[in-house]
């Protein structure tokens, strides 16, 4: 029986879309009825692959990637302006090759030379978020894929980030977990096309086979808590004051000169910031032989530049480096893409108006073979010393 007061509640859960990218053309039953619902499948593109377009979160704010809504622009100072910058900021494709020509310009390599590798971070907001019936708090998670020299099958890290807050906190709390073998691997062999990543987790989650449905397809890093806040500290003051976005040479020549996105200094107030909750952690390499690390970092996120400040140490000896930069620089990404405002195509930009854009960054089908080995041979070839994170 369909009462008042159930109608009342209903009324309330259509306020609340959050369009998501997903390629599934099913809708899961473990899902809430809320989410079952308004799980609407479509081809996209003439490419045949069928998409859920929305899900719903309980809040009554409207959402989308890449577009902040005019409650989110109208206050700026409290909870909501930062899960909503966040919500906006954090997903689609980064990639630091520009600051690659200009470490090379200067004769710096990666690791002791003082310079850095090119890396690429693509991050994919998840649908299937299985703590989606906790209605304290509000949650978000993405895939978060970095790889080297533009090659998206050079994947040297992939984790799950799942963001959480309670509605009175001014912080974000964020996870970082692994990926379960058999769930890395297939996600792996897609490394080129990550609008099939969310269609992928869903078929774990769905799958009729008992074995396969009980599998932890996640695994927490215990003890490498982030948190964000839209408050710099002194790391992001120094690091956003030392090292602005100059004028910069690009392979074309040294007549030609770039300027990031219209601005030179990145204003750390502009931006919203991340640090290890504990400060520091220790982990486990997972590649090469085992050995135990002490990890620091800290993040800021534009709306289109993200800054990682991310540096591995031996733990035996913590004034040896494994991984990040020698000279305490941010590696500096670009935005490349971001996810469209319904969730399921990722947008290129262009960033500058004097050079083409990093979209050649995506993987093969994004460009020549011929364009890629002129960037390639532009910054001295792959990244040399991969380091063994």
């Amino acid at each position: 029986m369909v009462t008042r007061k159930w109608l009342q509640w209903r009324s309330l859960q259509m306020t609340c879309i959050l369009p998501v990218m997903a390629c599934s053309s099913f809708v899961p039953s473990s899902l809430p009825f809320w989410m079952q619902d308004r799980l609407v499948s479509s081809p996209v593109f003439g490419h045949g692959r069928p998409i859920i377009r929305s899900m719903f979160l309980r809040r009554s704010i409207s959402v989308s990637f890449g577009i902040r809504s005019e409650e989110a622009e109208n206050n700026d100072d409290g909870l909501l302006s930062l899960w909503e910058t966040l919500l906006e900021r954090f997903q689609g494709d980064f990639d630091n090759y520009r600051q690659v020509v200009r470490d090379r310009s200067n004769q710096m390599l990666p690791r002791e030379g003082g310079g850095h590798e090119h890396i690429h971070c693509t991050l994919v907001p998840i649908l299937y978020d299985e703590h989606a019936s906790d209605y304290n708090k509000l949650h978000y998670s993405v895939l978060a894929a970095f790889y080297f020299d533009g090659l998206p099958q050079r994947i040297f890290r992939f984790r799950r980030y799942a963001l959480t807050t309670s509605h009175t906190s001014q912080e974000v709390q964020m996870k970082l977990y692994t990926l379960s073998p058999d769930l890395e691997q297939i996600l792996r062999a897609q490394s080129s096309n990550p609008e099939t990543w969310n269609q992928i987790v869903a078929s774990f989650h769905n799958s009729e086979e008992p074995d396969e449905c009980s599998k932890v397809l996640w695994n927490e890093l215990m003890g490498c808590d982030v948190t964000w806040t839209m408050t710099p500290n002194d790391v992001h003051l120094q690091y956003c004051a030392n090292h602005k976005n100059p004028q910069q040479p690009t392979p074309q020549g040294p007549e030609e000169r770039v300027v990031g996105k219209g601005h030179e200094n990145f204003d750390p107030l502009d931006a919203t910031h991340a640090v290890m909750t504990n400060g520091e952690a220790l982990v486990t390499s997972t590649m090469g032989d085992p050995v135990e690390l002490l990890i620091r970092d800290e993040l800021s996120l534009w709306q289109d530049d993200f800054w990682i400040n991310d540096r591995g140490y031996l733990a035996s000896s913590k004034n040896v480096m494994v991984y990040g930069n020698w000279n305490g620089v941010p590696y500096q990404l670009e935005r490349v893409t971001r996810w469209n405002k319904e969730g399921i195509e990722r947008i290129p930009i262009n960033t500058t108006t004097t050079r083409d854009d990093l979209t050649w960054t995506l993987g093969e089908s994004w460009r020549t073979e011929a364009e890629y080995q002129a960037n390639l041979d532009a910054v001295g070839g792959i990244s040399t010393q991969t380091n063994n994170k």
